[in-house]
């Protein structure tokens, strides 16, 4: 079984599983942004090389949210209760209760990450413009980054 989540194809499920078990935790995992590294860089060749490297990083990282975000969706669907069959109600709420609300929580925490991700990828895309600026004669090319799927 494969997720297509990335810009140059599926990615193998065992990738994705290594993904996510590396995430975590709300801070463990998170990719480093080497943006000292970066802007200390005075040579176009490793600038490209460094950037391949940061975003590729990046892609795993939000390869695992998105896999996440996939098995939670189903869930998401049976957080409103259905008003019929009425004896079914109250089963129904508390299984809401006791087991949807828990597992949509690490949804929460998935969106969290997104979004603590989005500045860490600013700071990242900055010091690379920056840095590409700085080197006479250099033109790099930033790979795709994957979007973050709710």
């Amino acid at each position: 079984m494969t997720y297509a989540c990335s810009p140059f194809g599926p990615i193998n499920l065992e990738v994705i599983n290594s993904a996510i078990a590396q995430i975590q935790g709300l801070t463990l995992g998170f990719p480093k942004a080497n943006v000292p590294g970066i802007q200390a860089i005075d040579a176009c060749g490793l600038l490209q090389t460094t950037v391949n490297e940061q975003i590729a990083q990046l892609n795993l990282y939000i390869c695992g949210i998105n896999a996440q975000n996939q098995l939670l969706a189903p869930y998401l669907a049976l957080i409103n209760a259905p008003a019929n069959p009425t004896q079914a109600v109250a089963w129904i709420s508390n299984f809401i209760t006791t087991v949807l609300v828990p597992q949509y929580s690490a949804y929460l925490v998935y969106a969290e990450q997104a979004a603590l991700l989005v500045a860490k990828t600013e700071s990242l895309i900055t010091a690379i413009v920056e840095t590409e600026a700085n080197i006479n004669n250099c033109s790099i090319t930033i790979p795709p980054i994957i979007p973050i799927v709710p």
